[in-house]
């Protein structure tokens, strides 16, 4: 394979790249670079990745709250409710603090969002709401991460 100069600005003469032998073992004698060299980079490399990764982490979680507020704003919870203010029905984090640590708090919650609730924030009832029950349980989950 040569190397020309066809899309070049300035001409360059044809330089042959040189050949590759997958079965020669690699002598790192006569160059800069050393074995602990590539260890090193990759490393660093390793450290970027998982930099990278965390860092993905981060927007799809913050992502997935926006995404849940969205979904809470499309089926009108934001109507009665708001995130740390009492409307019609209690704030959100106010929700979240009751229930904190209370393993079971989701499917009660969600079930309640499905099909209404009355008495236990005071007398005006929550009517039942037009969500599946995954939806139910994305909002809940999301009203508990409140803080």
């Amino acid at each position: 394979m040569l190397i020309n100069s066809a899309n070049c600005a300035e001409p360059h003469p044809a330089v042959p790249l040189p050949a590759f032998d997958p079965h020669q073992s690699a002598d790192f004698s006569s160059r800069d670079i050393t074995p602990s060299h590539y260890f090193n980079q990759g490393f660093i490399q390793m450290k970027a990745v998982h930099i990278a990764m965390m860092f993905a982490v981060g927007l799809g979680v913050s992502g997935q709250v926006f995404a849940d507020e969205a979904l809470a704003k499309a089926k009108n919870c934001m109507s009665c409710h708001a995130v740390d203010k009492k409307l019609v029905g209690p704030a959100y984090k106010d929700v979240a603090a009751k229930y904190k640590g209370d393993a079971g708090a989701v499917d009660k919650l969600a079930a309640k969002v499905k099909a209404g609730g009355k008495g236990v924030w005071g007398e005006i009832p929550m009517p039942p709401n037009n969500v599946t029950p995954d939806e139910a349980k994305k909002l809940v989950t999301w009203v508990l991460s409140q803080k």
